[in-house]
């Protein structure tokens, strides 16, 4: 037997005795209302994993080329709503958006892009428009990190669906993307690293997992990062 697995299965054990600080309610009852609040997908839509998102699905003939413009509406969240979670809520919620369109501008894929208060997508040329639903969300926890943030205890958690709509309002993308704890130093350090510090990494990583996504989808290569 592994001599580590002993100390292993406690941190395991005791981790989930910290879920509470992170946020109400049992673990098994957060999954079973995670999966309540997964948005259906829309009709004749089938998901594929891509190697950085958890799903994808592309409309016939379409590959984000044509320099649209891109408008990034605000955030839809729809995860449950914990009393203590209320400013990292809304945090994640700005953030999301933020991010996506500051990566969406790097990729040179668009002739705009349109989010927060910097303007609106001219009506009489190609445009696309992302909806953002978060359906699964947590914060994380410092003490559940510091007993086993390895293995995912404590770490925040978010999981998006986003569809993007060309001019004629058809749908034309749909990504699912989870994050939690993806960065190395929040699995091996997390408990020096607050819930912010890791949820924005996590967001940055989806939002430039998404614009890389695009970018090979049109046919270009994607920046090393």
């Amino acid at each position: 037997m592994n001599r580590f697995f002993p100390l292993i299965a406690l941190s395991v054990i005791t981790a989930g005795l910290f879920t509470g600080c992170a946020s109400s309610g049992s673990s098994k009852e957060t999954s079973s209302v995670a999966r309540a609040g997964m948005p259906p997908l829309p009709a004749g839509v089938t998901l594929t994993k891509d190697k950085q998102l958890q799903g994808v699905w592309l409309k016939p003939g379409f590959n984000f080329s044509g320099k649209p413009s891109l408008t990034i509406e605000p955030t839809v969240y729809k995860a449950v709503e914990r009393p203590n979670e209320a400013p990292m809520r809304a945090f994640a919620v700005k953030e999301l958006r933020s991010e996506e369109a500051k990566e969406a501008r790097e990729t040179g894929l668009f002739s705009g892009v349109f989010a927060e208060d910097n303007g609106t997508a001219p009506t009489n040329a190609p445009a696309l428009r992302l909806v953002n639903t978060i359906y699964q969300y947590e914060k994380g926890g410092g003490g559940a990190r510091y007993f086993a943030g390895f293995a995912g205890g404590g770490q925040p958690v978010i999981r998006v669906r986003g569809e993007m709509f060309d001019n004629n309002n058809d749908l034309v993308f749909v990504y699912d993307a989870k994050r939690s704890g993806e960065k190395v130093s929040a699995r091996l350090a997390g408990v020096f690293e607050s819930d912010e510090e890791i949820q924005r990494a996590d967001i940055h990583d989806l939002a430039i997992d998404l614009a890389d996504y695009m970018m090979t989808a049109a046919g270009l290569t994607p920046p090393k990062r």
